[in-house]
C-alpha cells in the first residue's frame, strides 16, 4: 500500500486558498454566484420581522434606532462548488523518487479537498486504475477532511489505467460540473484527450494535474538496459545511446506540449508536478498561475 501521509502543519499554508469565482460558477448547481435565498453568506439580501428563535445576532440595531421595531437581517447563501477528485493508481504511478507519483497526487488530492471543504464546497473522489471504485463522497466540512485522508491512504498503484471508465461513472453520477480534477502521469492513457472532452461536456472546467518523475523522460539512463512496461509488464531489451536517448526525449517533449496545448482548450487547464517538487509550492504557486485558486 502506498504511504501517504498529510502533515497537519501544512494546512496553515493552504488555509489562505480559495477556488477562483469563474472556476466555481461552472457548476450550476454550486458556486458563489448568487443565489436569492436565505443563509449564512456574507452578502446582504434583505430585512424580515423578528420572530422568537431568530438569531438576535442577526438583529439590526441601527434600523430598530430608526423605526423602533426589530428587523434580522437576510444574508445570501453562497451556492457551492461540486469538486470531483480523479486519482490514476495505475501501475506506473508506483515508482518515483523522492515520492511515488501515486503519493504525490495522494498529497495534491488532500491539499485541494481541504482547500474547497474548508470553504464550504463538497468534495466527490475516485480512483481509477484497471477497475474504477465507486469512490467517496460529497465530503464537506473536518469530517469530510478525515475521510477523504482515510480513503486516500486506502489507495495503491497496480494494473493499467482506464481512464474513459472513470468518466462514464462520473458522468452517470452526475458530477461531470463544477470542478474536476484528473490527476495521472497521462502516459499511455488511452483517449486521454476524448476522455477530458466528455469530463467536461456538461459545462464543467476540467483540470489535468500530470504528475511525472524524472525517470520518466530517460533521465539517469544510458547503456544497455531492461526496460519494463509499468502497465502492461512487458520487458524489453534496449541499447540506449545518446542519439537514441535524444530522440526518445524529443518524442516524449512533444507528446507533453501536444497534449498542454489540447488542454489549453475552452474550460481546460493543464498543470504539471514532478515528484521531486514540493507538492505545497504546487498548490499555492502553479495553481494560482492558471487563475484556479487565489
Amino acid at each position: 500500500m502506498a504511504a501517504f501521509a498529510f502533515n497537519p502543519n501544512d494546512l496553515q499554508r493552504l488555509n489562505r486558498l480559495v477556488f477562483l469565482p469563474h472556476v466555481r460558477s461552472m457548476d450550476p448547481e454550486s458556486g458563489t454566484r448568487r443565489s436569492h435565498r436565505a443563509g449564512d453568506g456574507n452578502d446582504f439580501l434583505d430585512f424580515r420581522p423578528y420572530t422568537p428563535g431568530d438569531d438576535v445576532r442577526k438583529v439590526d440595531w441601527n434600523l430598530y434606532a430608526r423605526l423602533r421595531q426589530v428587523f434580522v437581517r437576510l444574508n445570501e447563501s453562497p451556492r457551492r462548488l461540486s469538486v470531483s477528485v480523479l486519482i490514476d493508481t495505475s501501475r506506473s504511478m508506483g515508482f518515483g523518487a523522492p515520492v511515488s507519483k501515486l503519493e504525490q497526487a495522494q498529497r495534491l488530492a488532500c491539499a485541494l479537498g481541504f482547500v474547497a471543504m474548508r470553504n464550504g464546497d463538497r468534495v466527490f473522489t475516485a480512483a481509477f486504475g484497471s477497475a474504477v471504485d465507486r469512490g467517496i463522497g460529497p465530503l464537506t466540512g473536518a469530517r469530510g477532511l478525515a475521510a477523504l485522508m482515510r480513503y486516500l491512504q486506502s489507495l495503491d498503484a497496480g494494473g493499467q489505467s482506464d481512464l474513459d471508465a472513470a468518466v462514464v461513472r462520473l458522468r452517470a453520477a452526475r458530477r461531470d460540473r463544477g470542478l474536476i480534477v484528473i490527476i495521472s502521469d497521462f502516459l499511455n492513457v488511452t483517449g486521454r484527450e476524448n476522455a477530458l472532452l466528455r469530463c467536461g461536456a456538461a459545462g464543467g472546467t476540467v483540470l489535468a494535474v500530470q504528475v511525472l518523475d524524472p525517470i520518466d523522460r530517460g533521465e539517469g539512463l544510458e547503456g544497455r538496459i531492461r526496460l519494463r512496461d509499468s502497465e502492461t509488464g512487458r520487458m524489453v531489451d534496449v541499447d540506449l545511446d545518446r542519439v537514441a536517448l535524444a530522440e526518445y526525449q524529443a518524442a516524449f517533449d512533444h507528446d507533453r506540449a501536444k497534449f498542454q496545448t489540447f488542454c489549453g482548450g475552452a474550460k481546460r487547464q493543464y498543470v504539471t508536478v514532478a515528484t521531486r517538487d514540493n507538492y505545497l509550492a504546487a498548490v499555492c504557486d502553479v495553481l494560482r498561475s492558471k487563475a484556479v485558486l487565489r
